[in-house]
């Protein structure tokens, strides 16, 4: 009996998944707005748990290992940088699907996982996304340091949940070109080099690609500051 003990321990430390304290769960990530135009490409995927994975192009999947009775927070970015497809995930999933609304505040709680890890896997994400839901907020203009605060404060309410002001950015002198936008809630658009385009932004960093001239905008957004600031680069390396 010792020895099957033994062995039985021996196993488990010899292995990277230990089925008594932690589940499998798939991602699936889905295929990026540009990817329509552009050759696949490569994305990191990071957890709250501090796991960090090179996703080569084309690989759309991943297996996440869970601790019975935590949450961990999954973001995968494009290119290492773009915005992020995420989700949360527990131990009670078998797969899930990975979208750019989860993941605009799955990398925030990611990014700020290495100072508060603990209290972060014990938020608790389905209850997160219900209460915005209920309460009509876009996670994209969530004030995520607001939500942050009262996460490691133990005080969630109404007053977590605060959208920011949208901001307006009147996009002009940049090249001519279709421009398509990388997030979902930002849309396409024509520039003709005249007439200047109105466009609304939640807080953050915005891009858009023009393939045909091989060009990448951004639109850095202080939404709480009400300030814009755009800026023209070449096209992002795959």
């Amino acid at each position: 009996m010792l020895l099957i003990i033994f062995l039985m321990g021996a196993f488990f430390c010899s292995c990277s998944y230990n089925p008594l304290v932690e589940h499998p769960v798939e991602v699936l990530i889905p295929s990026h707005p540009w990817e329509t135009s552009e050759p696949d490409m490569w994305m990191l995927l990071a957890t709250s748990l501090g796991e960090k994975i090179h996703l080569p192009a084309g690989e759309r999947k991943a297996v996440i290992n869970v601790p019975y009775g935590k949450t961990v927070y999954v973001a995968v970015s494009p290119l290492g940088e773009y915005a992020p497809f995420g989700t949360f995930l527990t131990a009670a999933m078998d797969k899930a699907e990975l979208d750019q609304e989860r993941g605009h505040l799955a990398r925030y709680l990611v990014d700020n996982s290495p100072s508060f890890a603990e209290v972060i896997s014990l938020t608790d994400g389905a209850y997160l996304f219900s209460m915005l839901s209920e309460r009509g907020v876009s996670v994209f203009d969530l004030d995520r340091v607001t939500l942050l605060r009262d996460i490691l404060n133990n005080h969630l309410g109404d007053g977590s949940f605060v959208a920011l002001p949208r901001h307006s950015v009147a996009v002009a002198d940049i090249p001519t070109g279709r421009w398509v936008a990388e997030r979902e809630d930002d849309g396409n658009f024509w520039y003709d080099g005249e007439h200047p385009v109105l466009l609304s932004f939640s807080d953050g960093l915005h891009c858009y690609l023009c393939r045909e001239r091989s060009l990448l905008l951004k639109i850095h957004v202080d939404a709480k500051e009400s300030l814009s600031f755009t800026s023209v680069h070449g096209r992002p390396r795959w």
